[in-house]
């Protein structure tokens, strides 16, 4: 990484512009940075550091940034320009700072920081696309390849770090390695897992209290299941616990298992006896059963036969009169039929001879019906039908009623369209009345608008008079409130500059005291060179730190901007006022009160202007609506007019074809009212001619029937055993007497039947088996008290069972149990191990247990770190002292404390090592300085391997001899020949001569400025 150039503005000291020219300085490779003490050379330094990162090394908040020297409304920035590899960029970064308001009164405007970033590309500066400053941020992150913290060890070597890091005790050291390397990691890690040991322990703490609560479950459970056996339990350990009690549990079970297989069996062999005992005695009394009523049913066999012939004679006679009553019915409906004919005929000739328009037909021959006439009436009323209900006469007929509403309806309207007609030419007058009035209000539009745009102007001049009125009030108000405010900022700032000045004075008496009390006789003066002092500065009163110097200084520069804040805000009222009032003229005195009221009257005036324009324009609206609303009027009239004329002519056409229509259609009505009255007549007609056309067919269908049944009667009677209806009687039975004697035979029929079925069942056969066996029926003794053993055996055996189930159950609990404890006992296992490989592990990494180095893996990693800082410083080292000191780390230093970052100084001259404490001054700063630029080494390379050609050592000189600087200037060169571009921060006078390249820093009362110092 290499630095071009560097422009700073209103930043730290630099109140100005300053510019600095890297390339320029770096032509030698090595140039130095010097000025007087807080003059600014370590702000140069900042302003690198801020430039790329947006911060600054130390406590110094970035809202702080802007010089104090600057005026208050100069924008502070820093430009950089760098190369990084192959590539070349320019950056403009803008710290936090707070600008004056424009807007008078009002407070300071905070402005945020601001960063552009640019790539040189193509011949030209191309801008980095970053939308916020934290994306340009991690761009430049990436681009520079170091975190802020690298980069101000790697090309920032700050004053003192580094001597302080060689005198520093192990727990010192540590803590100032640990700023230098970021080992939190590392840290976190052992934190990690040292809570890991932890939280194993609690873990297998809590499984050893479920072990114990679990064991004494299990030792509980098992105790009661096996009550002669819980002292034995007792002894045994918690290991074997689970194992012993499942063991004794199912010894136990299997001797209840067989105690109830044994009842079991048992209890079939009574099951069986009580069973073949009551099978017997049931077996035996069916058969006996079956023997009685085969006995009973022999006995009514003959009597059962007798019934059965009379009810097969009832059946044959009752068949005969069957055929009888048959012929009988059919005589009798044939004259109900008959009767019926002659009634329908009758009826039929009346109706007939009734119809006036119809020829008289006689209906009846020789008394009777005939046939032939009525159905000759029928077909000649038919065709009458036919011809009234022919296609045209209803055609007419609908046409005509049609053509009555149609007539009606024509009328109707020629009457209503000769109303509206009238209306309509009322309304048209009316209308053109109304618009001739309206005309003769009009305005002229053109007077009106250049009447309204006067008042107008008038109110607008009117509300800019009172705005500026009130503005004058208000500033001539504050004008006063600011003149009251900078006559208490003077005094502030008056005070301020005399604390900055006794500050100073007394920071400078101090500082000059500690520098006299330093002089040894013989020695160079740091400041001057001379090894004279005649006149040392004598003790003065009082100490003061730099920063209370810094805080009197930021209270005077703040004082002194209050002030200049104050004083601007007057000069801007001041102005503001003068513009107002002549902006007023002659109204420059007039109050505001009266200015509202001028106001307010232009307005009523602009209003009522306002009011009668809006009327003009609702005027004009209403004249051109009435204009279109006339002229739809004219065309409705006329429209009405042309259809009163159509309606007219309408209504005579269809009444003179409706009379035409009326016509026709009385000749088809005869005397009718209608043609559909007449219609409904001759259906009547037809449908009681037909009704006696169907009487008279269904007689003589009857008549047929008569004859048929009384010869099918006669045929039967002739074909039976009976030769006289008298004896059909008297084979007839009553329906009591048969239905007795039906039910008896029925009876004899089922019970025979049922008997048959019987001597098929099992139970039957069995008992005739038995008892031709000769076996003898069990008595009901017998069988109860076979019955009641098997129960008792089945009480028994449920017992047996229940007990073998309900310790099942019992056991099986215990066996969950302890299957339970089983895997409590494994995890607790699990942990034990996993603690142990967790405790050897932590105690492991912080320095304990098996570490034979006793050391804590962040320190371990410090300590390597810090044996590379040594390796490297040590190639400096000796270059600076001829090859006779190395630095090396001492891992193994006995005594008690933090080990592992011990520094001893191996010197060549004695070949012994010793502790770098006892290093002389000008040693310690060679020392110091080499660890320096061992420490740049290995953050480089821990960082990939950047290219870090530029340097700045920020280290005090001023302690060496001749000899001594004369070695550090000549490890410099040799850095300066590596291709290194480096920068020394110094104001030692030996240091100007041997580097004549030279930024020099000056300090003035307005602020510090940068120039550049080339060899001629």
């Amino acid at each position: 990484m290499r630095f071009h150039h560097l422009e700073v503005c209103a930043f730290g000291p630099f109140a100005s512009t300053e510019r600095v020219d890297f390339d320029a300085l770096s032509s030698d490779g090595l140039f130095l940075l010097r000025g007087p003490t807080g003059s600014g050379k370590t702000s140069v330094l900042d302003a690198l550091t801020f430039a790329l990162y947006g911060d600054v090394p130390g406590e110094r908040s970035n809202d702080r940034l802007k010089s104090q020297h600057a005026p208050a409304d100069r924008t502070p920035y820093v430009e950089l320009e760098f190369s990084s590899g192959e590539d070349r960029y320019w950056l403009r970064r803008q710290p936090t700072y707070y600008r004056p308001a424009k807007r008078a009164g009002a407070s300071p405007q905070r402005e945020g920081t601001a960063l552009v970033i640019k790539r040189f590309s193509g011949g030209g500066w191309q801008p980095v696309p970053t939308a916020r400053v934290a994306e340009g941020d991690l761009e430049l992150q990436q681009i520079i390849g170091l975190k802020m913290h690298e980069f101000t060890k790697v090309i920032l070597l700050p004053q003192g770090a580094f001597a302080k890091l060689l005198h520093a005790s192990n727990e010192e050291r540590r803590a100032i390695l640990e700023q230098l390397f970021d080992t939190g990691t590392y840290e976190r890690l052992e934190s990690h897992l040292w809570e890991q040991m932890r939280k194993a322990e609690t873990e297998l703490k809590d499984v050893e209290s479920r072990v114990d609560a679990q064991a004494s479950g299990v030792r509980t459970a098992a105790q009661a299941l096996l009550a002669d056996q819980a002292a034995e339990l007792e002894e045994v350990q918690t290991q074997d616990l689970s194992a012993e009690v499942i063991r004794r549990g199912r010894t136990e079970q299997a001797a209840l298992t067989e105690s109830e297989r044994a009842a079991e069996s048992t209890m079939t062999q009574a099951a069986a006896h009580a069973e073949e005992l009551s099978l017997a005695r049931q077996q035996l009394n069916r058969w006996a059963q079956h023997r009685q009523r085969s006995d009973r049913l022999e006995e009514t066999r003959s009597a059962a036969e007798g019934a059965r012939r009379r009810i097969a004679e009832h059946t044959a006679a009752a068949g005969i009169r069957d055929w009888m009553s048959t012929a009988e019915q059919a005589d009798r409906a044939h004259v109900k039929a008959q009767q019926h004919a002659d009634q329908a005929v009758l009826e039929a000739q009346q109706a007939l001879n009734a119809q006036q328009d119809i020829a008289a037909v006689s209906l009846t021959a020789e008394g009777a019906a005939d046939s032939q006439a009525l159905n000759a009436a029928v077909t000649e009323l038919v065709q009458l039908h036919v011809r009234l209900n022919d296609e045209e006469a209803a055609e007419a007929e609908t046409r005509h009623t049609q053509l009555v509403t149609e007539v009606q309806r024509a009328q109707r309207s020629a009457a209503q369209a000769h109303q509206r007609r009238s209306e309509l030419g009322e309304q048209l007058e009316a209308e053109r009345q109304q618009l001739q009035q309206h005309r003769q209000k009009l305005v002229d539009p053109e007077v009106q608008q250049s009447r309204r745009d006067t008042l107008h102007e008038n109110v607008e001049a009117a509300r800019g008079r009172t705005e500026l009125i009130s503005a004058r009030d208000r500033l001539q108000s504050r004008l006063q409130q600011v003149v009251e405010r900078i006559s208490a900022r003077q005094k502030s700032w008056e005070s301020a500059r005399q604390a900055h000045r006794e500050a100073s004075e007394t920071y400078l008496r101090f500082h000059a005291h500690q520098l006299a009390e330093s002089l040894e006789a013989g020695h160079p003066c740091l400041v001057c060179g001379s090894v004279d002092h005649p006149e040392p500065l004598a003790a003065t009163e009082g100490t003061i730190t730099d920063s209370q110097v810094d805080a009197a200084a930021e209270a005077l520069h703040t004082a002194q901007a209050d002030l200049e804040q104050a004083r601007a805000e007057y000069r801007t009222a001041e102005e503001s006022l003068d513009q107002v009032r002549q902006s007023l003229g002659d109204h420059r005195d007039t109050t505001e009160e009266e200015a509202r009221r001028l106001h307010q009257e232009s307005a009523d005036q602009l209003a009522q202007a306002d009011a009668s324009g809006a009327a003009q324009r609702a005027l004009r609206k209403d004249i051109d609506a009435l204009t279109s609303r006339s002229a739809e009027t004219a065309q409705q009239h006329t429209a009405a007019t042309h259809q009163e004329q159509q309606s007219t002519e309408e209504a005579q056409r269809l009444s003179a074809e409706s009379q035409r229509l009326h016509s026709r259609i009385e000749q088809l009505r005869a005397s009718h009212a209608s043609l559909a009255d007449r219609r409904a007549a001759l259906n009547e007609l037809k449908a009681v001619l037909t009704d006696a056309q169907q009487a008279v067919q269904s007689a003589g269908e009857a008549a047929g029937q008569a004859r048929r049944s009384a010869q099918a009667a006669q045929e039967q009677l002739e074909k039976s055993v009976f030769t006289s209806a008298e004896q059909i009687t008297s084979a007839l039975c009553a329906e009591d007497e048969l239905a007795a004697r039906q039910k008896s035979v029925a009876e004899f029929d089922e019970e025979a039947a049922q008997l048959r079925f019987d001597a098929e069942l099992e139970d039957v056969r069995a008992g005739s088996r038995r008892a031709e066996n000769q076996e003898q029926t069990p008595t009901e003794d017998a069988v109860t008290q076979a019955q009641a053993a098997a129960e008792q055996v089945k009480q028994n055996h449920q017992n047996s069972h229940h007990q073998l189930t309900a310790y099942t159950a019992r056991l099986e609990s215990l066996r969950e149990s302890t299957d339970a404890l089983e895997q409590t006992l494994a995890r607790r296992a699990d942990k034990t191990e996993d603690l142990m490989r967790r405790a050897d592990l932590a105690r492991t990494i912080n320095g304990q247990g098996e570490n034979t180095l006793r050391m804590r893996l962040t320190t371990f990693v410090l300590a390597a770190r810090l044996e590379r800082i040594a390796e490297a410083a040590t190639h400096h080292l000796s270059t600076m002292t001829s090859g006779r000191y190395q630095l090396l780390l001492d891992a193994q230093r006995p005594g008690r404390g933090l080990r592992g970052l011990d520094l001893q100084v191996y010197d060549e001259y004695a070949a012994q090592q010793r502790p770098a404490e006892s290093l002389s001054g000008g040693e310690t700063f060679m020392t110091s300085l080499a660890m320096a630029l061992g420490l740049a080494e290995v953050v480089q390379s821990e960082a990939g391997g950047i290219g870090m050609e530029s340097l700045f050592i920020d280290e005090g000189f001023g302690s060496l001899d001749d000899h001594t600087l004369e070695a550090v200037m000549s490890a410099l060169h040799t850095l300066q020949g590596e291709g290194r571009r480096i920068g020394v921060v110094s104001h030692v006078s030996e240091m100007h001569q041997q580097i004549p390249v030279q930024l020099r820093v000056e300090k003035t009362r307005t602020g510090s400025t940068l120039r550049t110092e080339l060899p001629a």
